[in-house]
């Protein structure tokens, strides 16, 4: 067998236990490979044994028992390993890994050389992406006005999402702090089809991040002809006392209205350039809309408001009796709409 390594008991430097996760974990529902050998130094013909377990914890929870190896004696020369596969649970933000280990040189049952210890390896920090309900896919031909429904999601509780819409490369609309399975809908009014080519293909992206990954949504759909007519106003702008920060609009219609509206409004009216912000999806639940804008250039604040009414048919007609719309500031002077 050739001389023994000169070794003494107890000397810990001579071996010990790796654990190797191949590849390193970067992602919930990933697989990775576990490996855990018992090494030694001095590279010797003799023989070892050792003892391994793994467990690990998620989120910061209790540490779950992997699994454990037992190295009988064998020779050093044949590196022999212990492998495992783990599929990191799909709810995992935080890993983090535990080994315990013991490992010794013998020659005829005299222990050498012994090393024992607990190893932590991590935490590794995953991002859950965020996710879009639906499918891509191709809408076919869109000569009217029509929206696309959708909701967001995110499994990470902390994240704070924003959606992005655009319309042929163009942004519609970006709403900051979107909900978690609230539904929206991307709004594609008669005066957008207007401005859109004919015969061609028409992209439509919803976008949501967590500023860390993003997911998108993809439709094309094509138009071949102009839709029909559509009726827009704006409400003239109103001096308030202080900066907007909410709004609710109201708009009365005919009870058979067969159109669809779209909402728009802006807290700094009296600039050259107003910040307009699309709330339809809070005007037709009836709720209140938090203003994204807060700077203005002219010298003082002021709101307006803009309703777009897309006829559906040929044979609709489009009835506006009344409107009206209040905010959480009060108008300059005490004036009423």
């Amino acid at each position: 067998m050739g001389r023994l390594p000169d070794v003494t008991k107890g000397d810990t430097d001579r071996c010990g236990c790796h654990f190797r996760f191949s590849p390193t974990p970067t992602a919930a529902g990933q697989t990775i490979t576990i490996d855990f050998s018992v090494y030694d130094t001095t590279y010797w013909v003799c023989t070892r044994k050792g003892f391994g377990m793994l467990s690990y914890a998620i989120n910061g929870g209790d540490f779950v028992n992997l699994w454990s190896a037992y190295d009988a004696s064998y020779e050093l020369e044949q590196n022999r390993r212990h492998r495992t596969t783990f599929t990191i649970p799909a709810d995992a933000v935080t890993l983090e890994f535990k080994g315990t280990w013991s490992a010794y040189l013998d020659h005829e049952n005299e222990n050498l050389a012994k090393s024992e210890g607990t190893n932590y390896y991590g935490p590794y920090y995953f991002n859950n992406p965020p996710t879009i309900s639906g499918e891509d896919g191709n809408l076919g031909i869109h000569n009217l006005a029509f929206g696309i429904p959708y909701q967001v999601n995110d499994l990470d509780a902390g994240d704070t999402l924003t959606v992005t819409e655009t319309l042929n490369g163009k942004q519609l609309r970006q709403i900051r702090s979107a909900q978690r399975g609230e539904k929206y809908q991307v709004t594609i009014s008669n005066a957008m089809l207007t401005a859109l080519p004919m015969n061609q293909e028409i992209p439509v992206e919803i976008t949501v991040s967590d500023s860390k990954d993003q997911a998108v949504r993809s439709y094309v759909f094509k138009k071949t002809a102009n839709p029909e007519p559509y009726m827009e106003y704006s409400i003239r702008p109103v001096e308030t006392e202080g900066m907007a920060k909410r709004i609710v609009a109201y708009q009365q219609t005919e009870e058979s209205e067969n159109y669809l509206v779209s909402v728009y409004a802006c807290n700094n009216a009296f600039d050259q350039h107003p910040v307009w912000e699309e709330f339809s999806d809070q005007y037709h639940r009836g709720i209140g809309y938090r203003f994204q804008n807060r700077e203005k250039a002219a010298e003082k604040w002021g709101i307006s408001v803009r309703f777009i009414n897309s006829k559906l048919s040929t044979t609709d007609s489009i009835s506006i009796s009344g409107v009206a719309f209040a905010v959480d500031v009060p108008l300059a002077g005490g004036k009423a709409i």
